[in-house]
């Protein structure tokens, strides 16, 4: 189950399915079993905000992941945790890069998945798997950044 925050601000600015389905391609890819996940879209404000008082980096980032991983006792499902991403920062990075808005924000959402599922970039083996797991997804969506992100 996927909870989507939007700020007004952004409302208008974003496709609300294709993050939807990005989110749920990655978890389809990922989880074997049904899991809840939060995603907010915002500004570069709040997203700052979180990234200095979380992980002490004084600036703006595109996307941050915040685990929880506890189960709902009225459900029974787990929530896996909450993606921020800021529409700001997405926007200058498809900018640079030549792609859409939407194409980024459906990688970012990929990529904060991704984290909450519990991959990593951190060594260049498993930063190898991550983006290999990124591009099949973005492949399934038919996104070309699917391109940007080798096995090999």
């Amino acid at each position: 189950m996927l909870q989507l925050l939007i700020r007004p601000y952004y409302r208008n600015k974003v496709n609300k399915e294709g993050l939807l389905i990005a989110a749920n391609s990655a978890l389809g890819l990922c989880m074997e079993k049904e899991v809840s996940v939060g995603m907010v879209i915002t500004g570069d404000a709040e997203i700052h905000a979180l990234n200095k008082e979380y992980r002490d980096v004084d600036k703006p980032t595109d996307v941050l992941s915040f685990n929880q991983n506890f189960v709902d006792p009225e459900t029974g499902i787990e929530y896996l945790g909450d993606i921020i991403v800021s529409i700001p920062r997405a926007k200058a990075q498809a900018s640079k890069s030549g792609h859409t808005l939407d194409q980024e924000l459906q990688l970012l959402v990929i990529h904060g998945v991704l984290h909450l599922a519990g991959f990593n970039h951190d060594t260049p083996a498993r930063q190898k798997k991550m983006w290999f797991l990124q591009s099949t997804i973005l492949q399934a969506l038919e996104n070309p950044l699917c391109k940007n992100f080798t096995s090999g």
